[in-house]
């Protein structure tokens, strides 16, 4: 146990480890940087000696050559993490961060006191994630390597789930139960549930079948349920892994470790985490499409976004839905309020709305310091050089390092072990420890007994939940050029979104994204659509493209196969008819059904209801030409199956869906809408509360005109894209609502008297009506609810 054990790493002749790394970090370090300073060479010698000091070479030569592997391969990556804080890692290409320009501490990734692995975590778009697995497979040989396994436990809602299946409780009644609990409610919180959130009023808990479930459930809660995948680690051995560690296949067939992550790494093994990120697939799918469409590489290594006007304004005013870990509702207010307008400041916002810092009154100080609303105040002296960029608020897990090295006089290594055990797993003997070492330093440096315990009460506060600086740099890199692409290439980005189906909302939401930004959305359509979504120019002309088409993966029910065939054959020509597609392809009748409910055959000239009888017709002569000899075919059925002339005069003239009727048929067959906004579903509704505003004199208004009624009564509508239940510092639960209307997103907060009042009506999409007062916090606009309904 503990000792470490590396696989091996095919060197030249002549070369160790150490030297291989030494050459191949000198000539990247060239690269890097125009011109290689003196700090810089100072700093990748200690780097490279404390790396061959703890023998990590080689760990550090297996990951370069995965992420040399991916460039080769065209895959995008991003070496993120703790890694991002050392110049060996930006010199080999694993990260992109320049660690000595943004004063990244090396010792937060690697110390000479830290015997473990370090962490480099690498980030791959989710689509090309497993050909990296396959290469390491093949590498290091298929019996060396295995990925981890996570252990799945049974919890409330699973609990629930199972027990009702296992005694013959239909799926959807258990689902409507549990789609009402918190998601980490336990067995035992139920009852305490039922009373305390708003959602839960009124759960039949004592009814059967749910008490019986209830009873059940409380003797298995706890109890593993399955192994599953790490989301990103992998082992790689020097030998068999099952000389060490034993294997088992996962449900799904994947070869799995049967220790989770922290035994495997108290084995000695290699873990490297190879995690899947859309982002990134976002990324490299708008890059390759706008070079399609215009012939313009994109490469951001000759494009600085920072320095890019369209792209500050979209980041400050938090116009960032769909850009990488910046569209959050919580974010993109916290961008409006701090008016982000460079790198630093994005990455300081990675960090502050971590739940250690927002929970701590942090994130608010920072704010208002940084808008010179309050006075920026240093517990001490000491703290104003290290803490001045952050305005005297400790906000990255590198400021307790710096903060215990200035105040205590610890060791850099010694400071990131106090942080290391404020992490995670906390480690409360260690913490006493570490409690006593940090008062005794800062007394022996001149700092106040009560100025130490503060500072101390900070540290301990936040330390655990803080984010890594150089992880929040990281993912800022990313952040601006998904920010850049939207900015500059609306519906390529915007379609890639919604191929690589999202991050934080759902498909409906980037869709209303994208109408509210000018862009059409348009139909499937069996003779244009591709199997992911695509820009297209929804008119003539040369210029940039303005729609987006939906690709066949959003068609509910549609098989790759039948996908495939009709791209495939359809570039023998185009699709005339019904028949034609039908007799071409390998789609069934469901799959037919559905394309045409869903506007994907609406260029053959019919009617949709038309189209659904032609269906039917050709159904019944099918199954007519199944059941009779080949002799007795229906006379010039091949003659007239090219046009659908056949059907003229056996159908009569039937209208088109109305607006209700094609939205909701789009709804059930894409779970998004095509035609238009699903309020345009609610116009009667939406004209009654207009009507009613006239009445009482609270306005009715778009969510595009909030700015303008600030510190006013206003009456809205709204359907609800995301939500957050959170509780108050007295403890008191209340909830964040984003909602949009055809017009734009905003948000909406229900405090505690509003919550438990209405509460109850927060289930499922809505829509909803809300009355409220509109509030101002710099430039961020938000409605505080007084009263909610559903249309």
């Amino acid at each position: 146990l503990g000792e470490v054990k590396f696989p091996p790493f095919d060197l030249p002749p002549g070369e160790s480890h150490a030297s291989m790394l030494g050459k191949l970090a000198h000539a990247g370090i060239r690269k890097f940087y125009r011109a290689v300073t003196p700090a810089a060479t100072r700093r990748l010698h200690y780097e490279l000696q404390v790396i061959n000091d703890l023998s990590f070479a080689p760990y550090f030569l297996i990951v370069w050559d995965i992420v040399r592997e991916a460039v080769t391969r065209n895959i995008p990556t991003v070496g993120r993490g703790s890694a991002a804080n050392s110049l060996v890692c930006a010199a080999l290409g694993i990260t992109e961060v320049d660690p000595i320009k943004h004063n990244l501490y090396f010792e937060r990734f690697l110390n000479p006191e830290r015997t473990d692995y370090p962490d480099i975590d690498i980030d791959f778009p989710w689509n090309r994630r497993d050909e990296m697995l396959d290469y390491v497979f093949d590498k290091y040989g298929r019996e060396n390597v295995a990925l981890i396994s996570a252990h799945v436990h049974f919890r409330g809602r699973s609990i629930m789930r199972e027990v009702g299946k296992a005694i013959g409780v239909p799926i959807p009644e258990i689902d409507a139960f549990t789609r009402r609990l918190p998601h980490f409610t336990s067995m035992s919180q139920l009852e305490e549930a039922r009373e305390i959130v708003p959602e839960c009023r009124g759960l039949p808990l004592d009814d059967e079948p749910y008490r019986s479930i209830i009873k059940l459930g409380k003797r298995i809660e706890g109890f593993p349920r399955h192994l599953s995948v790490h989301c990103g680690g992998i082992v790689i051995s020097p030998s068999p892994i099952t000389d060490f560690i034993p294997l088992q296949k996962t449900p799904k067939g994947f070869v799995v470790t049967q220790y989770d992550m922290y035994p495997v790494e108290d084995m000695g093994l290699l873990k490297i985490d190879l995690l899947a990120q859309k982002g990134l697939a976002v990324l490299a799918d708008t890059v390759r499409e706008v070079e399609e469409h215009y012939g313009v590489k994109v490469d951001f290594k000759n494009i600085d976004p920072t320095r890019d006007n369209a792209t500050r304004s979209l980041v400050k005013e938090g116009r960032t839905i769909g850009c990488f870990y910046i569209e959050s509702p919580g974010m993109r207010n916290l961008l409006r309020k701090l008016g982000v307008e460079n790198f630093d400041m994005l990455t300081a916002a990675s960090s502050i709305i971590r739940p250690g810092v927002a929970d701590s009154g942090m994130m608010k100080s920072f704010i208002d310091r940084h808008n010179g609303k309050e006075e920026v105040r240093y517990l001490h002296p000491k703290l104003e050089e290290i803490l001045s960029d952050t305005f005297g608020v400790m906000i990255y897990q590198e400021d307790v390092i710096k903060t215990a090295h200035a105040v205590a006089g610890m060791s850099l290594g010694e400071a990131d072990s106090l942080r290391k055990c404020m992490s995670k797993k906390r480690d409360w003997e260690d913490m006493e420890n570490y409690r006593d070492r940090f008062v005794s330093g800062a007394l022996g440096n001149g700092v106040p007994l009560t100025v130490a315990k503060e500072i101390w009460r900070q540290i301990e506060s936040f330390a655990g939940y803080a984010f890594c600086k150089a992880h929040s740099a990281s993912f800022a890199v990313v952040s601006y050029q998904t920010a850049w692409l939207k900015a500059h290439y609306p519906a390529e980005f915007m379609a890639a979104v919604l191929s690589n189906q999202g991050g934080f909302y759902d498909a409906c939401a980037y869709v209303e994204e994208a109408r509210r930004m000018g862009i059409s959305i348009l139909s499937p359509d069996v003779n244009n659509s591709a199997h992911e979504f695509a820009a297209e120019r929804s008119g003539p002309g040369n210029g940039r493209r303005n729609a987006i088409r939906v690709g066949f993966i959003q068609v509910k029910g549609f098989s790759r196969n039948s996908i495939r065939s009709v791209i495939e054959r359809r570039s023998a020509g185009v699709y005339v008819s019904l028949a034609d597609f039908l007799q071409r392809t390998e789609v069934d009748d469901s799959e037919a059904e559905a394309l045409i409910r869903c506007g994907a055959c609406d260029g053959f000239g019919w009617t949709r209801p038309e189209l659904l009888w032609q269906l039917k017709l050709l159904r019944k002569r099918n199954e007519r030409l199944a059941s009779v000899a080949q002799e007795d075919c229906i006379p010039g059925f091949d003659s007239c199956i090219d046009a659908g002339e056949e059907f003229h005069g056996l159908i009569p003239p039937l209208p088109q869906y109305g607006l209700r009727e094609q939205l909701l048929s789009e709804l059930e067959c894409l779970d998004i809408a095509v035609t238009s906004h699903l309020l345009s579903l609610y116009a009667e509704e939406s004209a009654s509360l207009a009507s009613t505003a006239i009445r009482t004199g609270i306005p009715f208004i778009p969510a595009q005109k909030l700015s303008q009624f600030a510190g006013r009564l206003v009456s809205m509508q709204g359907w609800l894209v995301t939500a957050k239940r959170t509780r108050t510092r007295n403890n008191e639960l209340m909830k964040f609502l984003t909602l949009e209307d055809a017009t734009a997103s905003y948000e909406a907060t229900l405090f505690p008297r509003i919550y438990r009042r209405f509460g109850p009506l927060l289930h499922g999409r809505g829509p909803y009506s809300l009355k409220g007062r509109v509030e101002m916090d710099g430039n961020c606009c938000t409605l505080t609810a007084l009263w909610l309904g559903r249309l």
